[in-house]
């Protein structure tokens, strides 16, 4: 097959249907298809890695004891991309240092390993927020005191599992 390809000043060029461009032309579409085929497979494991990462984070955090005298207002996740939170919100009269010691013996007879605390600001004010960190097999959980900041349900306190935010403060790594 002969078709004529001109432009606009220029002369005219022939192309020609030959079977090497048939095979470079069937070799390109089969690379693409190939691509979007392996772009779709590996979209749909993640998927399934991060379904599981909740499940195994969700079920982590059903193993952790709510304080005596706490009541369980809800639970929340997050995710975004390969990595997210799941957490359990609670209201208590408890002080911050009551709950602080409570979890660091609950995470501990867990077998998760306590990576210090941290004073948060919000809004750039002190109001006494302080997040505890713990870690067990290169994933993260924390305990967060909110301090005198006002909350949707007068949350006291939340405690909460993470999968793909490594351990440590501020991190992205394994312990």
């Amino acid at each position: 097959m002969l078709s004529q390809i001109q432009t606009e000043g220029q002369p005219r060029r022939e192309f020609r249907l030959t079977p090497l461009n048939i095979s470079i032309g069937a070799f390109l579409i089969l690379a693409l298809i190939g691509g979007v085929v392996l772009y779709i497979r590996n979209g749909l494991a993640t998927i399934k890695e991060t379904q599981e990462a909740r499940v195994k984070a969700t079920a982590d955090l059903d193993q952790i004891k709510p304080m005596a005298g706490s009541v369980f207002v809800r639970r929340g996740s997050t995710a975004s991309g390969e990595h997210g939170t799941v957490t359990d919100h609670y209201r208590s009269e408890a002080n911050y240092e009551s709950i602080r010691d409570y979890y660091l013996k609950e995470f501990n007879r867990l077998g998760w390993k306590s990576q210090g605390e941290s004073k948060m600001l919000v809004r750039g004010q002190d109001v006494g927020a302080v997040e505890l960190v713990f870690c067990k097999n290169g994933e993260r959980a924390d305990v967060f005191f909110v301090g005198s900041q006002e909350t949707a349900g007068n949350i006291t306190y939340t405690v909460g599992t993470g999968w793909g935010l490594g351990c440590g403060r501020n991190s992205k790594t394994p312990e």
